[in-house]
C-alpha cells in the first residue's frame, strides 16, 4: 500500500505493509505541463575532457553535450589536470540549448614538461644521426685495418710460414672449425699424423653407419709451435688414436680455451693491438645495453613521453652497433702488411696456371691443400693438378681407388665436414656454458677491405 501527495514541484510517495525482499511496481502518472523542460548545454572543450561541477555538485569527466539542466544560472567550473580551472557562470533557459566553448590554460608545471618533452625529443633526433656520425669516426680512427697496400701482389708460398689456424683467423678475424680441422691436414701432411677413412655402412643402400675417420699420432708433438701443440694435444687428449666422433659432445669444453690461444698470438705477432673478440665483445656489449636502454625508456614513455625520440634512436644505434661490431677490430701496420700477402697468396692459389714458371707438382699440390682449404677453394686447387698428381699420398688412408688430386680433395672436403660437426656439438643440457665457435657476419669483410672467402664447416 502506498499514498501519494503532489505539493508544488514535489511528489512524496508514502508505502507501509512492505515484506522484506518483496518487488512491487509504481505507475505514476504526472499531468502534462506539471514538470517543467530542461536545459542542455553543447560544449566545445580543450583539452577535450574535463571535470564539471555545477553549483558545487560533481557532473563528473563530460566531452560534448550536458542536458538535464534546470532554468535558471548556473556556476559551472571545469578543471583537468596540468590546467588552471576556468569558472563560467551562464543563464539556461527551458527547452533550450547553449552553445559554451571552454579552452584551458596548461598550468606552470604542465608548460616546464612539454618544454622538457620537446627538448628530449630534439635531442633524441640529433641522437642516431650524431650517433652514426660517432659509428663512423670511431670506424675511422679505431677500426679500419692499418699497412693496407691499394694493389694485391700475389706471392707463391704463406707469408712468414703462417700456419694453415692463423692465416684463417688473419683471413676473417675469427677463430673457426676450418681453421683446426685444415690444422690437422696440414700436420698430416708435415707427418705428425695420418688421418684413416672409414666407409659409411650401407644394407640395401639404407645407411647404417655414416663416415668416420682415424686421426693417428705418428710422431711426438713436443717441437711444434705453443698454439699449435695446443689444438693438436686438445684433439688427441693424450691418446694415440681418436675417431672423429669419438669427439662429440667432449671437444666443445676445449673450445674457449683454443679461441684464446689462437687470439693471444695475433697479438703476441702484432697482428692486432687487443684480441679481436675482446674487440667486437666490448662493442656488441654497448650495442646490446642501448638496446635494452631503448627498449627500457619505451616503458617510462607510457607515462611520461620524455624520450620517444631518443628510445627509438638508441634502438636503432644498437642494432647498428651490432652489425658494425664485426668490423671493430683493426689490423696494426704489421697485420695488415701480412695480411694484404695472405690475399696475395690466395690470389695465386687461385690463379696459379699463370704461373707455370713456379713449376706446379705434387708436393705443391700436398703442401698448400689444407691453405685452400682454409680459402674454400680446395675443389679448383686440386682442379689444377688433376693431369698432375696421382697416387695417394702416405699421411691418408682412404677406401677408394684411382686416387687423384680431386678424389683427396673431395675426401678431406668429407673429413672437414665430419669433423667439425664433431667439433662443434654439445650435450643439449649444456647450452652455451662451452663456449662457441665464432659465427661471421657484420660488416668484417667490407669494412676491413676484404678477405678469402670462408672454408666450409661450421664456426667457432
Amino acid at each position: 500500500t502506498y499514498y501519494w501527495q503532489y505539493k508544488g514541484k514535489t511528489l512524496s510517495l508514502t508505502s507501509e505493509n512492505l515484506l522484506p525482499f518483496e518487488e512491487f511496481t509504481v505507475l505514476t502518472k504526472i499531468p502534462r505541463g506539471t514538470v517543467d523542460n530542461y536545459a542542455s548545454i553543447n560544449l566545445e572543450l580543450s583539452p577535450s575532457t574535463q571535470r564539471v561541477y555545477y553549483n558545487g555538485i560533481d557532473l563528473g569527466e563530460v566531452s560534448d553535450k550536458i542536458a538535464g539542466f534546470p532554468t535558471g544560472r548556473a556556476e559551472l567550473l571545469f578543471t583537468a589536470d596540468g590546467y588552471e580551472s576556468e569558472a563560467v557562470v551562464i543563464d539556461l533557459v527551458a527547452g533550450e540549448e547553449t552553445d559554451l566553448t571552454v579552452d584551458l590554460s596548461p598550468s606552470t608545471a604542465t608548460m616546464l614538461i612539454w618544454a622538457a618533452i620537446g627538448f628530449c625529443n630534439v635531442i633524441g633526433c640529433l641522437l642516431l644521426p650524431g650517433g652514426l656520425l660517432w659509428i663512423y669516426f670511431k670506424w675511422r680512427t679505431a677500426g679500419k685495418d692499418k699497412g693496407r697496400r691499394e694493389t694485391i701482389i700475389p706471392i707463391y708460398n704463406p707469408p712468414d710460414d703462417i700456419r694453415p689456424y692463423l692465416l684463417g683467423s688473419l683471413k676473417d678475424e675469427k677463430v673457426d672449425t676450418v681453421d683446426i680441422t685444415s690444422t690437422i691436414i696440414d700436420l698430416a701432411y708435415r707427418g705428425y699424423l695420418k688421418i684413416r677413412e672409414f666407409e659409411e655402412k650401407k644394407v640395401l643402400g639404407i645407411k647404417l653407419k655414416n663416415k668416420d675417420f682415424e686421426i693417428i699420432k705418428v710422431k711426438d708433438f713436443a717441437d711444434l709451435p705453443a698454439t699449435e701443440k695446443r689444438i693438436i694435444d686438445d684433439i688427441m687428449g693424450g691418446k694415440d688414436r681418436v675417431t672423429t666422433t669419438s669427439l662429440k659432445n667432449k671437444f666443445y669444453t676445449k673450445v674457449p680455451g683454443i679461441r684464446k690461444a689462437v687470439y693471444n698470438e695475433m697479438v703476441e705477432k702484432k697482428y692486432f693491438e687487443s684480441s679481436p673478440d675482446k674487440v667486437r665483445t666490448k662493442y656488441i656489449a654497448i650495442s646490446v645495453l642501448l638496446i635494452v636502454v631503448g627498449v627500457g625508456s619505451i616503458m617510462v614513455n607510457i607515462f611520461l613521453p620524455l624520450f620517444i625520440t631518443a628510445s627509438g634512436s638508441a634502438i636503432m644505434l644498437g642494432i647498428v652497433g651490432l652489425f658494425v661490431s664485426g668490423a671493430m677490430p683493426a689490423k696494426t701496420e704489421i697485420g695488415g702488411k701480412v695480411f694484404d700477402q695472405v690475399l696475395g697468396f690466395k690470389m695465386y692459389m687461385e690463379t696459379a696456371e699463370k704461373y707455370r714458371v713456379q713449376n706446379l707438382t705434387p708436393e705443391t699440390f700436398e703442401k698448400f691443400l689444407s691453405y685452400a682449404i682454409v680459402f674454400g677453394i680446395e675443389k679448383s686447387w686440386a682442379e689444377k693438378f688433376k693431369d698432375i698428381y696421382q697416387g695417394q699420398p702416405d699421411w691418408y688412408e682412404g677406401t677408394g681407388n684411382n686416387w687423384n688430386a680431386i678424389y683427396l680433395a673431395d675426401a678431406l672436403s668429407d673429413f672437414n665436414s665430419t669433423t667439425s660437426s664433431s667439433l662443434t656439438s654439445a650435450p643439449s643440457s649444456s647450452g652455451s656454458s662451452g663456449g662457441g665457435w665464432s659465427g661471421g657476419g657484420g660488416f668484417s669483410g667490407g669494412f676491413s677491405g676484404g678477405g678469402g672467402g670462408g672454408g666450409g664447416g661450421g664456426a667457432w
